[in-house]
């Protein structure tokens, strides 16, 4: 039932989101703020949930050194991720990938995670296991 939400609604989520979540865009904008980093240093950020992208592509238009990887649930919302950060391609690494089985093998380390409306969708063993 999930993928077909998503693959119903991947579209038009980034139009309902902000309708649906009262200051949608100011969290995300400013979670940017909270990032202990220069404008130009580089660093690893894993965004897990990413949805269609939203933070995602904010880190990797403000910080042009940023590496970012991307673990998300649905293969249609990662082709939106994809299509906004296109022209970073070379520093964007997505994987789709259920949370409620982990990490995906080989991911590395990262200097920072982010996630959004996410981690309450898995079990409470699972949230423990991917903290």
């Amino acid at each position: 039932m999930a993928n077909d939400y998503y693959f119903r609604y991947a579209d038009t989520f980034d139009r309902l989101q902000p309708l649906k979540i009262e200051m949608y865009e100011f969290y995300h904008e400013h979670a940017l703020d909270f990032l202990p980093f220069e404008v130009h240093q580089g660093f690893r950020l894993l965004d897990l949930g990413s949805g269609t992208g939203t933070f995602f592509n904010s880190v990797i238009e403000r910080y042009p050194n940023a590496e970012c990887v991307a673990v998300e649930y649905s293969s249609e919302m990662l082709e939106f991720v994809k299509a906004k950060t296109h022209q970073s391609a070379d520093r964007v690494e997505l994987h789709q990938r259920d949370l409620n089985e982990g990490l995906p093998a080989g991911i590395g380390a990262f200097d920072i995670v982010s996630s959004f409306s996410t981690v309450h969708h898995l079990t409470d063993q699972n949230k423990l296991s991917l903290l």
